[in-house]
């Protein structure tokens, strides 16, 4: 929701582009090269997922190619890159997934580094706060009206922290298709009801709806 409208943000991973659109699907802009695979200090390489930030900035994990973090202006200016191979503070081993997390009163940008197995934390200046491990290849993260975080494990199943970043709950993923059993688990979102959505991939393959109970 923006002051002239609702629109879509995507980011192509074939073709190596963030792409603004409207509901309808009308493309507005593209951000990077359609088909132009980026080298290492260039967007993109097949980008994974874009956040944005009160002020407008927004922030691009790039991705499955790259190991960067980019920062743009609301004009679409690029602010500053961040990100390098490795295990460090800063370092990734596939950047998938951005979350800017208001909560609090605080400004953090939630950066999942899927096969570190582990979130790390930054300000919005791309300082390193901390880590959160204990996952198991964190896909993809999603805050509901409450303030209450759910992780996507593409390894396992789903974790749960409340506001304050601490766990409530841990959902086991594991082989099968039954209703409810959750299979390799990628992405998750919500929607205004409380309502829950996880897609699956591989052996899940499917989207999965779970209703709030309270």
């Amino acid at each position: 929701q923006e002051s002239d409208g609702e629109y879509l943000y995507f980011t192509d991973v074939a073709r190596h582009c963030v792409v603004k659109t409207t509901l309808e699907g009308r493309e507005i802009w593209t951000l990077g090269q359609p088909g132009r695979l980026g080298d290492w200090n260039e967007p993109f390489n097949r980008p994974t997922s874009v956040a944005f930030a009160p002020d407008g900035d927004m922030y691009v994990s790039d991705g499955y190619g790259n190991v960067r973090v980019h920062q743009y202006d609301p004009r679409l200016k690029l602010i500053r890159s961040w990100g390098e191979k490795g295990t460090g503070p800063g370092q990734f081993s596939l950047v998938h997934h951005v979350w800017f997390d208001t909560r609090g009163g605080r400004q953090r940008l939630w950066v999942a580094d899927r096969e570190n197995n582990r979130i790390q934390i930054f300000t919005p200046s791309g300082e390193f706060i901390e880590e959160k491990t204990g996952l198991n290849r964190p896909n993809n993260v999603w805050v509901d009206r409450e303030g209450v975080m759910y992780i996507s494990e593409l390894g396992a199943g789903l974790t749960i922290l409340d506001a304050e970043d601490n766990l409530i709950q841990k959902i086991p993923g594991g082989p099968g298709r039954e209703p409810g059993k959750i299979t390799k688990p990628h992405g998750i979102w919500g929607d205004s009801h409380g309502a829950l959505y996880v897609a699956e991939v591989e052996d899940g393959h499917r989207i999965q709806k779970f209703d709030r109970t309270a």
